[in-house]
């Protein structure tokens, strides 16, 4: 006898597995359909987009004087120790270094003062001779242990602030030089010193890619300008400052 329940069963599974191959290609086309429409509407809406503007750069030219018209904080130093009779203290080594000093023997004194910097580094009028004498002769990284003394007395500490600042202002453009560090958010006072007057021009330039030399128009002189670069003859680059009156070069400062 013919089991009816069972063969029912049989064929219900039977039309459930024969609609089981459209079922899947069903769910395949919709799935396809929806990325293909999405990938539709992102590539209408990129083109309705604006394409993006790239920043223009403003490159400096170097072959062109660069004059900056500028007001800053200008600090001043104390020459107290020129004009006055100086103290009985090591008298004679002091009146040594100040003649020399005013014969502009500047590399000298600055050397005297190297050598007997510890037994007199007390003395402020020692300290400061040794100090301006170093900062003539160009030699910038020995004012360090002068700003370190100048501390017990108001000319001093002024003293101390001015020879600070050219110091790092030495510093700081020896980096952008060097390194292409941008100088332009800097405030910084300046002294009547020469490396601060080129380090102050320099700061006043946008960022720019790094060129061979720059010049500088004084704003106070248009007869006179600077050039800086940078000498690559040595191992360690070396930084100069080369002042002209007109077409005339009249001094040169090299900075390591």
């Amino acid at each position: 006898m013919l089991n009816i329940i069972e063969l029912e069963n049989r064929w219900l599974r039977y039309k459930i597995k024969s609609y089981f191959p459209y079922f899947i290609i069903t769910i395949v086309l919709i799935i396809t359909t929806s990325l293909l429409f999405s990938s539709s509407k992102n590539q209408t809406l990129e083109k309705k987009l604006p394409p993006k503007k790239e920043p223009v750069q403003k490159i400096i030219k170097p072959e062109k004087n660069i004059q900056i018209k500028h007001k800053s904080m200008m600090l001043s130093p104390s020459l107290d120790f020129i004009n006055k009779e100086l103290n009985s203290t090591h008298s004679a080594m002091k009146q040594k270094m100040l003649d020399l000093y005013q014969k502009r023997a500047y590399e000298d004194v600055c050397q005297i003062g190297f050598d007997y910097f510890k037994k007199n580094k007390r003395d402020e009028e020692f300290v400061s001779l040794y100090a301006f004498s170093c900062l003539n002769a160009d030699y910038i990284d020995r004012l360090a242990a002068a700003t370190a003394v100048l501390k017990f007395s108001k000319k001093a500490r002024a003293n101390s602030a001015y020879f600070s600042l050219i110091l790092m202002q030495k510093k700081l453009l020896y980096h952008a030089l060097v390194d292409n560090y941008s100088l332009s958010s800097f405030k910084l006072p300046s002294t009547d010193y020469v490396l601060s007057r080129v380090f102050e021009l320099y700061s006043k330039l946008e960022e720019h890619n790094t060129h061979t030399f720059y010049l500088f128009e004084d704003p106070l002189n248009p007869k006179i300008r600077y050039k800086l670069y940078l000498s690559l003859k040595s191992k360690r680059k070396k930084m100069i400052i080369e002042e002209f009156y007109d077409t005339s070069s009249i001094k040169r400062h090299i900075y390591w």
